[in-house]
């Protein structure tokens, strides 16, 4: 286990980015997790913006990853964990519907978006700070949420069909920084589990999809994700193909006649 101290905040623009802030500075004691109850510019991938609202649950880790022997070849691997570590505590609300990762960095539940996970590094004068951003949508209203984020997410309130109410949302929060932690230590111990864990959980697998890499698409079949944890994509011209990174479009691949 780790022992995060925590950091309360009823409002933030981005928790990763006011914990990128604090470890270059020095000035907040790691490991620390620090929550925002509302969080108005929350940072995902690439630059992308993480839309939330007070039915949120947005907070980021900032820890030494020296010590529990976290290297740098981990971190492919760390968002991929991480998931394991948020299925492991929403799969008590599941109701009957199948929880699991869309790789690289994204929960879902029948097809919506249910978390995101921002690893980063940062390098400071006492050496690596490793940082992991999580946006979980516990409770269920996407009204104000813009159509596109509306039209794809869900959350545990949806996939529960219940209410959420203010202990169990902190309950949720409190398991999330426990599994967070010790799957994050099962990673650098180069647990067996946790690697069978995330290629069971893969949701893409045996999938056709489209990865944006940045200066190219790849398309092809889904052949999972490796103990490096790599997506493996089976494709028509290029062959077998580990991707470390890239987006998987959510819109459907072109079919040949």
């Amino acid at each position: 286990m780790i022992p995060w101290r925590r950091i309360e905040l009823e409002t933030a623009g981005s928790t990763s980015s006011l914990a990128r802030e604090w470890v270059e500075r020095d000035c907040e004691r790691v490991p620390f997790a620090v929550r925002a109850r509302n969080q108005t510019a929350g940072r995902g991938r690439s630059g992308n913006a993480w839309w939330s609202d007070q039915g949120g649950l947005t907070f980021t880790v900032a820890f030494d990853p020296a010590p529990i022997g976290l290297a740098v070849e981990h971190g492919p691997r760390i968002a991929v964990a991480v998931a394991v570590a948020i299925v492991d505590v929403v799969a008590p609300f599941a109701n009957n519907k199948r929880i699991g990762i869309r790789w690289p960095n994204d929960v879902e539940s029948e097809g919506r978006k249910l978390a995101g996970i921002l690893p980063e590094r940062v390098e400071t004068p006492d050496g690596a700070r490793m940082l992991i951003g999580v946006g979980v949508n516990v409770r269920g209203d996407f009204s104000t949420a813009p159509a596109a984020i509306a039209a794809t997410a869900t959350s545990i309130e949806r996939i529960a069909d219940l209410s959420i109410s203010e202990i169990i949302f902190e309950n949720i929060y409190n398991r999330l920084l426990g599994a967070i932690g010790s799957r994050v230590i099962d990673l650098a111990a180069g647990s067996a589990e946790l690697e069978d864990r995330w290629r069971d959980l893969d949701l893409l697998l045996g999938e056709r999809v489209r990865v944006d890499l940045g200066g190219g698409i790849i398309e092809g079949l889904a052949a999972g994700i490796d103990r490096n944890g790599s997506l493996w994509v089976s494709s028509e011209h290029e062959g077998a193909i580990a991707l470390f990174g890239g987006r998987v479009l959510r819109d459907d691949p072109p079919r040949s006649a």
